[in-house]
């Protein structure tokens, strides 16, 4: 399964957007407030219409409010597509009126829901495609000295619990690492000959390609998790907030293939479609630049759809597969940039950011340094060079405005 669009009308500060996506990897980007989070938020109400009625049992979604509904407007309405992997195309329509009631019109959702069930039905094995939404409020949290409430993971639908509300809470990953791994050292203990568990192996591949710590285990008293990272041992509460982030996201996705499709021998190219906004969160430059690349080598069958504020991201990443988003008198706009893929920082910062590269009084200063320039006034252009100079030091581009002036000076 794939989210192939995206309709919507009145959600949020979103007057009117269609977004067709890029089966995948989508990477939204836009100043704060222009709505890159509130078509996250949208397509995971909208996909909880397929989670829960499939994988829980349950007939509800999560719920539109009246607080969805953009200020000075009526109603919201909002239409999704998917498409299945024989390549059939179902769609689903919400809407919300202030004061008044919701309506769904899902012939289709039905359809699919029917299908995806009865395939179930037929063959066990049939693979289980993972929803799954990471806010920006996810966060890791100690491993808990206690479990009071525990979880059941003897379902395939058990990769679905908590999935799609963005809640950001990794208890469930921590809980289901330290269960697998006592399962895995009990067969050890029994002496059994092969001791494989796709599952369990998935999960540690994973968080190693992406972050290279390995050798994850449980340390049972005092119960911590550590890892090794560059051949040292540490625990979990040693990492930084980016590593701690980056390496409970990758493994609680990679945990929900697992679960969703047992026997799957490699539960990681199963199908997904993973939402994560602030794909960048927490971390530094050289993790910002390799996290997506990894994300779509780890898991080669999987949809990303992704917000960003990281222009190292964006170096990365085609133009026709990035969403620039902007407000307009006229509304939102949403366009793609004509070049990214391999560009510099400071294009990016110009181009698709609309961000200066420097602050504005020494862009002053350049303008004027170029103005002086072009009307051979070289001594003021001299001033200004070494007032610039000594304010930023070296400069590829005041070296580029010497040799100017320098050439000016002998009347070339």
């Amino acid at each position: 399964m794939i989210v192939r669009s995206l309709k919507m009308q009145n959600y949020r500060g979103i007057d009117e957007l269609h977004i067709n996506f890029d089966q995948r990897i989508n990477v939204f980007v836009g100043i704060n407030g222009s709505g890159k989070s509130s078509i996250l938020s949208c397509l995971a109400k909208m996909l909880s219409s397929v989670i829960y009625p499939v994988y829980t049992k349950k007939r509800q979604s999560i719920p539109f409010s009246e607080f969805d509904i953009r200020n000075g407007a009526e109603k919201l309405d909002v239409e999704i597509a998917i498409g299945s992997d024989e390549g059939n195309l179902y769609s689903w329509k919400r809407a919300l009126v202030r004061n008044g009631p919701k309506t769904t019109e899902t012939p289709e959702l039905k359809e699919y829901i029917k299908f995806v069930n009865t395939c179930i039905e037929k063959d066990e094995s049939f693979p289980i495609p993972v929803i799954v939404f990471y806010s920006v409020g996810r966060a890791v949290l100690d491993i808990p000295q206690r479990i009071r409430n525990r979880h059941s993971f003897d379902t395939r639908y058990s990769g679905f619990e908590s999935s799609i509300q963005g809640s950001g809470d990794f208890r469930l990953f921590f809980e289901w690492f330290r269960e697998r791994e006592a399962y895995v050292n009990g067969m050890i203990l029994d002496g059994k000959q092969d001791v494989t568990d796709h599952q369990f192996s998935s999960v540690c591949a994973a968080i190693t390609a992406l972050t290279n710590f390995e050798n994850l285990r449980i340390r049972r008293f005092p119960q911590r998790m550590i890892l090794e990272k560059y051949g040292e041992t540490l625990d979990l509460d040693q990492l930084s907030d980016g590593e701690k982030c980056l390496m409970a996201m990758v493994g609680d996705m990679a945990m929900r293939l697992s679960i969703a499709n047992p026997s799957h021998q490699d539960p990681l190219k199963a199908q997904a479609v993973f939402l994560i906004d602030e794909v960048d969160l927490h971390l530094h430059p050289e993790w910002q630049r390799m996290v997506l690349p990894k994300l779509l080598e780890v898991f080669p069958n999987s949809q990303f759809i992704v917000s960003t504020h990281s222009t190292q991201i964006l170096t990365h990443i085609k133009p026709e597969n990035i969403f620039r988003i902007k407000r307009s008198g006229s509304g939102i706009v949403m366009n793609h940039p004509a070049d990214s893929y391999g560009q510099t920082q400071d294009s990016l910062y110009n181009d698709i950011m609309e961000v200066p590269i420097r602050p504005d009084c020494v862009q002053k200063q350049f303008r004027n340094l170029y103005d002086a320039i072009d009307r051979k006034d070289l001594k003021q252009a001299k001033e200004t060079l070494d007032a610039l100079s000594s304010a930023i030091g070296d400069d590829a581009e005041l070296v580029k405005a010497e040799i100017q002036i320098k050439r000016r000076g002998l009347g070339r």
